[in-house]
């Protein structure tokens, strides 16, 4: 979510609504309203934390150890500059993670071990590699992943009869997505060193204005304009300029074992941003048991998205 949960006032769910005023979207929507300031300066504090040390380890007749890490700071404030008049509200939310590692050879410690890759094979190959194209495959060790958020809110009080509102929301977040190089390898024993793995990071700004105006008792109005930049990344932990390579260690019992190393064929040319801006307009007039609702909506897409699938090549050793 771009929101932190603690800045969230109210919640609404449409099913399949029949209103004129909401699109783009089939099934149902959610409308989330965060909260606003008021004439009493209040907030919240909050800090959770777990880790592998909170849970078991076996399941059934398995064992497992693994090691993980989490933990969430959350704080809000919110209180008057002018009483009766001008209110703030703001709201701050981090969370770091050290995810455990899902494949990796034996004594890597991950949920998921490829017996027959050892760490020795990983070696000979980093060295290798190194030796003739000075590159560095990496290992089996996951940075820490983040996720920060912040929302501000200003609300005016302009009159009796009228209101303003002014949202501004900031998120940044990455995970690290674990490959084996999306190779076009028929075995099922193929594991990537950290080299084959990317970044998926999320940095989304938006800022956003609603004027909300109650002309009569029977007619109102809103104005919305907003503006939102996005950009996605998938960076190769090492580097996208490189091929893929695919190196054969052994085969066993029939299944051929492959050391996948160097960015996999779809991110050596990765790229997405967004740009968006819309405004709305809607005008609702009540007479007796009836609404009737008019406006008018633009919004305004801008999208750069570079895809240079295999733009470096992929390659297969039929051995170190």
């Amino acid at each position: 979510s771009p929101i932190s949960y603690d800045a969230i006032e109210s919640l609404s769910i449409q099913t399949a609504p029949f209103d004129v005023e909401y699109n783009g979207f089939t099934g149902g929507t959610i409308n989330a309203v965060t909260k606003s300031g008021t004439n009493e300066f209040s907030g919240s504090v909050g800090y959770y934390y777990t880790d592998d040390s909170q849970i078991g380890d076996k399941n059934g007749e398995d064992e497992f150890d693994f090691t993980f890490e989490e933990e969430t700071f959350v704080a809000t404030l919110g209180g008057p500059i002018i009483e009766d008049k001008l209110f703030f509200f703001v709201a701050y939310d981090k969370y770091e993670e050290v995810a455990p590692l899902l494949n990796g050879p034996v004594g890597s410690g991950a949920l998921n071990i490829r017996q027959d890759i050892t760490l020795d094979d990983v070696e000979q190959v980093r060295q290798a590699v190194a030796d003739v194209w000075g590159f560095d495959i990496g290992g089996f060790n996951k940075t820490p992943a983040e996720d920060e958020k912040i929302l501000a809110n200003i609300d005016w009080n302009i009159d009796e009869n009228h209101r303003a509102k002014f949202t501004y929301i900031s998120t940044e977040g990455n995970t690290i997505r674990e490959q084996n190089g999306n190779n076009f390898l028929a075995s099922d024993n193929i594991l990537g060193a950290s080299s084959a793995w990317y970044d998926r990071s999320e940095e989304v700004e938006s800022m956003i204005a609603h004027v909300f105006s109650n002309w009569s008792d029977s007619f109102s109005t809103e104005f919305k304009i907003a503006s939102t930049e996005q950009a996605t990344g998938q960076d190769s932990l090492n580097g996208a300029e490189f091929p893929s390579m695919a190196v054969f260690l052994r085969e066993v019992d029939g299944d051929e074992n492959y050391l996948v190393i160097g960015p996999d064929r779809f991110r050596h040319g990765n790229e997405l941003d967004q740009e968006f801006f819309q405004i709305k307009f809607v005008g609702e007039y009540v007479t007796g048991d009836h609404i009737i609702k008019f406006g008018y909506e633009r919004e305004e897409v801008d999208v750069n998205n570079l895809v240079a699938q295999n733009s470096e090549g992929s390659y297969v050793f039929d051995s170190i």
